[in-house]
Order: C-alpha cells, then sequence, then structure tokens
C-alpha cells in the first residue's frame, strides 16, 4: 500500500507486515509518522491481539509499506512513482504483492506516473485508489475531511462536474476508482465522481448533511481503526473506502488467485448493489458487497 507508512508495532497490525520501502528518503524508515496509513492498513487487513482490538476486512492478507507521502500526509508524484517503481522492481518479486492501495490523489498525472501505473498492469498487479474528496488539498492523502471538506457536510458541487472530477491515479484505467458511502450507504456528498467510479465503499462521514430526500443525503458516522501508538482513530474519507475495496479485493484473491484486475472488476461490480437515488457516474456499479462475491467466486481454487 502506498501512503504515509504503517506502524509496524502495533499489535493489530504487525504480525501481518512483511516489510515496506521508504520511496521519500533513500534508507529511510516506512514507519508512519502521520497516521494515516495506519489507519488504512487497519481498514485492510487489522487483526485481533490476545482478543482485543480489531479486525480488518482481509485479516488474512500480508501488508507492505511504500511510504510516498510524509509526516503532513502530503507528497510529490516523483515520490509515488518511486514507491510504483520499487513495487515493480523488488516489492513484487520479493513479497509477490498482487493488490496495490493507493488512498491518495493529484490534481493532475504525468506521463512517468502513466508508464509505472502501466508496468504494473502488465505484472498483473490490481490497483486499487481513492475517488478524491472535493475540497481536499491536491498531492495528500484523501482522509477524514472535516479539516479540508474531505467527510464534511457541504461537498461536491454536482452542477460543475468538471471540478468535481475524479483525481490521478485513480483517472487511469487500470487502476480501479472507489467513492465512498456513508452509515446508511448514501454515497457521501463529499465524493468526487465521474465514469472512472467502478464501486463505492464504505467511507464515513464527518457530518450529517443535505435532506431526507433520495440522493440528498449524507449521515454522520465515522470509521475506528488503528493508529500509531498502539492506538485507535477515527476517520473518514474516499481514502477508507478505497482501503475497504483493496481488503475485498484481497478476499478474492484468496478464494481465486490467479483473477486478473479484469475479471476482479467485472466480479466486483456485478456482485455489488446499485442504489437509484444516484447516478452511476456517483456510484459506478454500486456498493460492493463481500459475502456475494465470495459466493459468486464459488469454488475456490487455492
Amino acid at each position: 500500500m502506498l501512503d504515509t507508512g504503517i506502524d509496524f508495532t502495533h499489535p493489530n497490525l504487525a504480525a501481518n507486515i512483511l516489510g515496506g520501502f521508504n520511496a521519500i528518503v533513500e534508507g529511510g524508515s516506512y514507519d508512519d509518522d502521520n497516521g494515516h496509513g495506519t489507519l488504512t492498513a487497519g481498514i485492510i487487513a487489522a487483526i485481533p491481539y490476545m482478543g482485543k482490538g480489531l479486525i480488518g476486512t482481509a485479516s488474512a492478507a500480508d501488508l507492505v509499506a511504500v511510504k510516498v507521502l510524509d509526516t503532513t500526509g502530503r507528497g510529490y508524484l516523483s515520490d509515488v512513482i518511486n514507491g510504483l517503481r520499487w513495487v515493480h522492481d523488488q516489492g513484487i518479486p520479493q513479497y509477490n504483492i498482487r493488490v496495490l492501495n493507493m488512498s491518495l490523489s493529484f490534481a493532475q498525472g504525468s506521463v512517468p506516473l502513466q508508464k509505472a501505473i502501466d508496468r504494473l498492469s502488465k505484472k498483473n498487479a490490481i490497483m486499487v485508489a481513492s475517488a478524491g474528496n472535493c475540497g481536499q488539498a491536491h498531492g495528500s492523502v484523501d482522509e477524514s475531511g472535516g479539516e479540508d471538506g474531505g467527510g464534511s457536510a457541504t461537498g461536491c458541487d454536482l452542477s460543475q462536474p468538471a471540478q468535481n472530477a475524479v483525481l490521478y491515479p485513480a483517472v487511469y484505467p487500470e487502476v480501479m476508482a472507489v467513492a465512498a458511502t456513508d452509515i446508511l450507504n448514501n454515497v457521501t456528498k463529499y465524493s468526487r465522481y465521474g465514469p472512472q467510479v467502478a464501486v463505492t465503499a464504505s467511507g464515513g462521514a464527518l457530518a450529517s448533511g443535505g435532506t431526507p430526500v433520495c440522493g440528498d443525503t449524507q449521515q454522520s458516522g465515522r470509521l475506528l481503526s488503528t493508529a500509531p501508538g498502539s492506538g485507535y482513530a477515527w476517520g473518514s474519507g474516499t481514502s477508507h473506502a478505497a482501503a475497504h475495496a483493496s481488503g475485498v479485493v484481497a478476499l478474492a484473491l484468496q478464494c481465486k488467485p490467479s483473477l486478473s484486475f479484469n475479471q476482479v472488476v467485472a466480479q466486483l461490480q456485478a456482485t455489488a448493489h446499485f442504489n437509484t437515488c444516484y447516478p452511476a457516474v456517483r456510484q459506478g456499479a454500486g456498493l460492493i458487497a463481500a459475502a456475494q462475491l465470495i459466493q459468486a467466486l464459488q469454488p475456490c481454487t487455492q
């Protein structure tokens, strides 16, 4: 996962962490000095420790931390590209990485970024990214939000699709773009939208808003996950939606390891729950449904 790193000593994560890489500082630590990466990792693959703590979406999955964002949660495309190159050249051969979670966004892409994505696609890597939060400072994590609009009651202006479009790297066709839903499965008002959105997943929301009208409501309720220092924290945003989707992809690969990117996306979309209150540009095929997905994949071929 490309993020701010992971707290590799957290009791609910340590057993699943294989290693990592710091793409910002050569030879630096992949420890999390921001908190976002640890929270994201917990949603994907936390496991209880001595009967305590949280359980992630795919608790049997291994984690590899690729640190591309700094202590403020911000970063440069060059560091993301460096991290993707490391995954291609060393991460896949060493750790057999299949799923790349990218809970981050940038307003613009680049030719080197697109080439790095393309190289990983040819390695059969399944890449998942957050669609982005309206009001989010670009070049940073798509997290929590309230402070910068990501999980607040006010969000995307639906009359301005160009200004609220899906961000990079989720724009690329080799990457599965994930939008966010609240605790009542409404598509959140802060979640960016466009034809690139493949599915939605639980992202939570910092505040309620809108009216009790179909397609115009958001219910507050944040997600609890792991935090640095063996702790726990609440968060909301398309970052967390992407993490849930990555966990479900990991479950699918545990059942059928040979699945390709296109096959995984097709199965996720075929088993998703479409909410008729929203157009497809806001939700793709709808809310992912892990149980239905695994049922559709039976029999497993582990």
